[in-house]
């Protein structure tokens, strides 16, 4: 899911935000940095873990996290089998904390054969939605930031509300001094809009935050490029039943749109 990705992205941008979410208030102070890592065991990655970091007391854990936006009876299952592949590879690791962050409770599954983990906390749960709806702390800018960021990913599509929130959240990415950061929360932001609000046109995306002095040179997003060029190959293929329709040939189609002639076939397949 392209919003698991992006939240993990925040997390790596600002990794003591799942210490927050999570109530784990003894290692709010201990320093983490956000990691993926491969588990050779079955030949893929972490969706991410947080090792402590330089400075950090010997006893720290190392923090695995499952961040989950859809329903999955076997997430309790993945993330502790996760942790224990962890182990196998990293045995001189003394201590494991387990985090699930579901973005409502709705599509928490119960812990089931994991119930143990969970009651006796080696494994928290975060309800998204209920802890950005109950954050009233006084956070830094960078903190403050991301969780705005997250308010999108949870709360319902409503365009007013989230327009609303993006010239407090310009100024506050502002607050922040860090041009790298501003950057990338910038581009988090279009990522995640555009990944919420699915038809909007590339003007749209532009002139929602155009008049926002840290978008200023929204021209030079990445991320405003990257779903400009979806918009484009999006159109390309909504295009192509209606040229098959006036006679054209899947190679004259092809050579016209810059698309594969398999994809204009497959196409042109499916509508037979």
């Amino acid at each position: 899911m392209k919003t698991d990705t992006l939240f993990y992205k925040l997390l790596e941008a600002q990794p003591s935000l799942l210490l927050r979410l999570a109530h784990l208030d003894a290692l709010r102070g201990v320093p983490y940095r956000f990691h993926s890592v491969e588990l050779k065991e079955k030949a893929q990655r972490t969706d991410g873990i947080l090792l402590p970091d330089e400075g950090a007391p010997p006893d720290a854990p190392v923090i695995v996290c499952e961040v989950q936006f859809w329903a999955d009876k076997l997430i309790y299952t993945r993330l502790v089998s996760e942790t224990a592949l962890l182990h196998l590879q990293m045995p001189d690791i003394s201590r494991f904390q387990m985090v699930l962050v579901l973005s409502s409770r709705a599509l928490d599954t119960d812990a089931g054969v994991w119930s143990l983990l969970r009651t006796g906390g080696a494994i928290d749960v975060v309800y998204l939605d209920e802890a950005l709806a109950a954050n009233d702390e006084e956070i830094s800018p960078e903190e403050q930031s991301a969780y705005m960021l997250m308010q999108i990913t949870v709360t319902p599509e409503n365009r007013a509300v989230d327009d609303a929130l993006i010239p407090k959240l310009g100024s506050t990415i502002a607050r922040t001094k860090n041009r790298a950061l501003q950057i990338m929360f910038r581009d988090l932001f279009v990522s995640l809009y555009t990944s919420k609000y699915k038809n909007l046109s590339l003007d749209e995306v532009r002139a929602m935050i155009n008049t926002v002095e840290i978008f200023d040179d929204i021209h030079e997003s990445l991320a405003v490029q990257q779903y400009g060029d979806e918009r484009v190959a999006m159109y390309k293929l909504e295009g192509i039943p209606k040229l098959l329709k006036l006679g054209l040939s899947p190679e004259q189609i092809s050579d016209a749109l810059d698309v594969p002639l398999e994809t204009v076939l497959n196409i042109q397949r499916s509508k037979h």
